[in-house]
């Protein structure tokens, strides 16, 4: 298993420069790139991921008053690798 764990502020530049209804988020795309950014520093083909069922539930809201915490884990299992994001 592999676990990550990152801070993402509104000083981030995806975050600050990405708004719906004047509310910074998180884009879609970004939760993409860090599951292949992790794969790729833990030795994984990234190029050879296969992305199946995203779904996000709530989207990534960021406040100048405080940090996120993100936590990205990856169990492997016999048929497919289990990537959450909390």
């Amino acid at each position: 298993m592999i676990t990550e764990q990152l801070r993402i502020s509104l000083n981030n530049p995806i975050m600050c420069n990405h708004k719906v209804y004047g509310q910074a988020l998180l884009p879609g795309l970004a939760y993409i790139d860090l599951i292949y950014q992790v794969f790729q520093e833990h030795g994984y083909a990234y190029q050879e991921l296969e992305l199946k069922n995203l779904t996000i539930f709530y989207p990534l809201i960021a406040e100048a008053s405080y940090d996120i915490a993100l936590t990205i884990q990856v169990s492997e299992s016999k048929k497919r690798d289990m990537v959450h994001l909390n």
